[in-house]
């Protein structure tokens, strides 16, 4: 039973990143972007809520301050996706019964998205990657193909994405214009 359990889990998290890649590759081919008034408060509330699960099961200290009444111009199932991986990317990244703090608001007429996150520091090569905008799915998969795919989302939707460490913790920095 132990085994078919580490098996079970081995197929899921391959799954995921077949699908991960298949997204990716539909933005690289599709990189339209719809224009329609997001929420992206309640956006980044529900791709949160999926991934509590795996935040129960790791045992974090999951601490969010989503400002209401974040609004953007884009593409909502994108935007919520984008959340999504990266949540979940995040996750996956935070040593068991540690850290996540996410944070939202609205500063100088764009959205200001922080989520920062305890465990091993994200190393010069993640860091570069973000920097030079690079696409291509080989030059991002340190990064994890879900971080790629929301890096992608946020560029597609004229959003910056940065990473910082600081005090020995991983940020991942986003800003979007605000409507």
């Amino acid at each position: 039973s132990k085994a078919i359990n580490s098996i079970q889990g081995a197929s899921d998290r391959l799954g995921e990143i077949i699908k991960q890649v298949l997204d990716y590759v539909s933005l690289e081919s599709n990189p339209a972007v719809k224009k329609e008034k997001v929420d992206l408060s309640e956006s980044m509330k529900v791709a949160l809520a999926s991934t509590k699960k795996t935040a129960e099961s790791k045992e974090l200290n999951l601490v969010s301050k989503i400002a209401e009444g974040l609004f953007i111009s884009g593409d909502l199932e994108r935007i919520e996706k984008g959340f999504h991986y990266l949540f979940m990317d995040t996750l996956g990244r935070t040593p068991q019964k540690g850290e996540i703090r996410i944070m939202a608001a609205e500063k100088d007429k764009n959205i200001l998205i922080e989520v920062e996150r305890s465990g091993e520091l994200l190393g010069s090569e993640g860091f570069d990657v973000l920097e030079t905008g690079q696409s291509q799915m080989n030059h991002q998969r340190n990064l994890g193909v879900g971080l790629a795919v929301f890096k992608r989302i946020i560029n597609d939707h004229s959003g910056t994405v940065r990473l910082e460490n600081r005090q020995n913790r991983t940020v991942i920095v986003t800003s979007l214009k605000a409507i």
